[in-house]
Parts: C-alpha cells; sequence; structure tokens
C-alpha cells in the first residue's frame, strides 16, 4: 500500500515488479486509484 505522502506526488504512472506479480499489480491498482492504463506489472527484470 503506497504511503499517504506518495499518493500525493503527480505519478504518470506505477511499475510493480514484485511477486505474485498479477496479484500485487491489482493491489496497486485499487490502492491507487490511478486508471488501468497507468499501472503496470514487468518480469524478467
Amino acid at each position: 500500500m503506497p504511503s499517504d505522502q506518495s499518493l500525493g506526488l503527480n505519478h504518470r504512472g506505477i511499475m510493480v515488479t514484485s511477486n505474485p506479480l498479477d496479484v500485487m499489480t491489482y493491489l496497486a491498482l485499487q490502492a491507487t486509484g490511478l486508471p488501468r492504463q497507468r499501472v503496470m506489472g514487468m518480469a524478467g527484470l
């Protein structure tokens, strides 16, 4: 869950790289309220 301080910033998007990737990406999407086009998960770094 992002801190209240980070939610006040003007983020263009969020990249999630932690496991389980699908679940963490979904939780980031729900927690931030950003449009789904602005939250992505990336594996294999």
